[in-house]
């Protein structure tokens, strides 16, 4: 809202912007009228130290994603993601329920990515638009995060589950899917210690509270687009 430019480009405190990041997304703004949000690149420092870990996001390349289903092959994540201001606008701006600073501390920036795509716009991956992310993390604090990352993402997409959007249940479902594969392949390395249940508990406890939650984002208008 305070923004003055038609280009918003959002990172975190713990980011390096990188040259021309800013230019590669707003050049793909300029060439896809239709694009609304751009994910970018966060990458880690090659020389990082094996005394933990840092959330990255790496798309594989450029990709334009559009319609509801398009959010399956979408997983980029808020510390570099750039808007078209109005766009944000529009659709009511992040869910100020979910993110840093509330008990859900996570997936504003995918549930945010849905409503983009709802709105009829489309969320694009830009791999030249990037930064590199120097938060590094214990690995003792591994499964506490696990837990609340995907408590975050199970409560986002419930919340649009208990608005009877079908499609949610197909983000769920994939949601699940990823982390039963990932116990299942770590029960096969013998890796019975690390078998990633807090992923699946912190879904499970995600979209209980995710259903219920009273009272609904405002979004200012709808749109159908004629892209």
């Amino acid at each position: 809202r305070l923004a003055t430019t038609d280009i918003v480009f959002f990172t975190d405190d713990d980011c390096l912007l990188q040259p021309r990041a800013v230019e590669a997304a707003v050049a793909l703004f300029a060439k896809y009228p239709e694009v609304g949000l751009v994910f970018g690149a966060v990458r880690a420092e090659p020389s990082v130290t094996p005394e933990g870990f840092i959330p990255t996001y790496e798309p594989p390349r450029r990709q334009i994603l559009r319609g509801r289903l398009g959010k399956l092959r979408d997983a980029g994540i808020g510390a570099c993601l750039v808007v078209r201001r109005q766009t944000a606008l529009e659709i009511g701006g992040f869910d100020v329920r979910l993110g840093g600073g509330t008990p859900l501390t996570t997936c504003q920036d995918g549930e945010f990515a849905y409503r983009v795509l709802k709105a009829g716009y489309a969320v694009a991956h830009e791999p030249a638009a990037w930064v590199v992310h120097e938060g590094l993390k214990p690995w003792s604090e591994g499964a506490q995060y696990a837990y609340g990352t995907y408590r975050g993402v199970g409560a986002a997409y419930a919340l649009h589950l208990r608005r009877l959007d079908p499609v949610a249940l197909f983000l769920l479902g994939q949601q699940f899917w990823l982390a039963i594969a990932e116990i299942g392949r770590n029960l096969l390395r013998g890796r019975r210690k690390h078998l990633g249940l807090r992923r699946l508990a912190g879904l499970v406890a995600g979209v209980r509270v995710g259903l219920m939650m009273h009272g609904s984002l405002a979004v200012r208008s709808s749109r159908t687009s004629r892209y």
